[in-house]
């Protein structure tokens, strides 16, 4: 019996498993700290169906997200992404005063860190207040999965972006959709 992989489905695994490898290696590709790692996010979003940008370098964020709404206007996403050896992103890591600014300059509606996991404390505590969104590279992955397998739309996938209503959202959705997909396995 031949098997058939289907192409999107082979490059959803290729696109998850180079966030995953590129995560917690900064310089993973020979490339500059942590470039892979932002190419890599801008490649799964593009996946996705969003309009999606590594922008990156010195005094700008390191991906741009846009999708239009259901009332057909732009949002705008910022992401910080932070490839990590040790696999946890401290509230060390993080320039708020940066991100604050990023998010002015491409007048962005949201801000999202993404990373190979996050520290508890402080950096969960300081996101919240200031409305980032900390998501991992296997939740990032994990959507991923989820929007190919279940078919979901932009605006599902970007409660992403959303705290903290989305974030409570974002699980009871993982929730829904971990369960959704283990039945149609």
């Amino acid at each position: 019996m031949k098997v058939v992989v289907s192409h999107s489905l082979s490059k959803l695994e290729e696109v998850c498993n180079r966030l995953h490898n590129t995560s917690m290696d900064p310089s993973a590709e020979g490339k500059g700290s942590g470039i892979a790692f932002e190419e890599a996010i801008a490649d799964i979003f593009c996946f996705m169906g969003f309009k999606a940008e590594r922008v990156g370098g010195s005094g700008d964020t390191d991906v741009v997200v846009k999708w239009k709404d259901e009332e057909d206007k732009y949002v705008v996403a910022i992401i910080d992404g932070k490839s990590k050896s040790g696999g946890r992103v401290s509230h060390n890591d993080i320039s708020d005063i940066a991100l604050d600014t990023h998010k002015e300059k491409n007048n962005a509606d949201y801000v999202a860190i993404v990373g190979p996991g996050f520290s508890d404390g402080t950096i969960r505590t300081h996101a919240r207040k200031k409305g980032f969104s900390l998501v991992t590279e296997n939740q990032l992955t994990e959507i991923a999965r989820a929007s190919k397998e279940l078919g979901l739309n932009l605006q599902e996938i970007a409660l992403t972006f959303q705290v903290p209503d989305g974030l409570s959202h974002r699980r009871s959705f993982s929730a829904r959709l971990i369960f959704a997909i283990k039945k149609f396995k």
